[in-house]
């Protein structure tokens, strides 16, 4: 479980530094070209709510493998328990 929580913590850790790339990347109004750098605000804002949309799910991704590790914790304590409740329950 904490393999699989540590590959979701990576995929979010990724994922955060293209979404930062993608955003300083993006075209300026003039490089839409002189007739159309109007267009320019609108594209940025959109790419910029896509940008909001993909942070929110990092941070669900994130908080999803917190949660996976807290499961392999408590899991493997129940695990342990039950296996010295078997042994020592006398049977051979």
């Amino acid at each position: 479980m904490n393999r699989v929580a540590g590959s979701i913590a990576d995929g979010a850790t990724k994922t955060s530094d293209g979404v930062k790339d993608f955003v300083a990347s993006q075209a300026n109004p003039a490089d839409f070209g002189t007739k159309h750098q109007e267009k320019g605000g609108p594209y940025r804002d959109g790419v910029q709510k896509l940008a909001d949309g993909v942070k929110g799910m990092v941070e669900s991704m994130t908080a999803f493998s917190n949660k996976v590790k807290q499961s392999a914790g408590t899991y493997r304590g129940s695990e342990s328990s039950n296996a010295s409740t078997v042994r020592n329950s006398g049977g051979k």
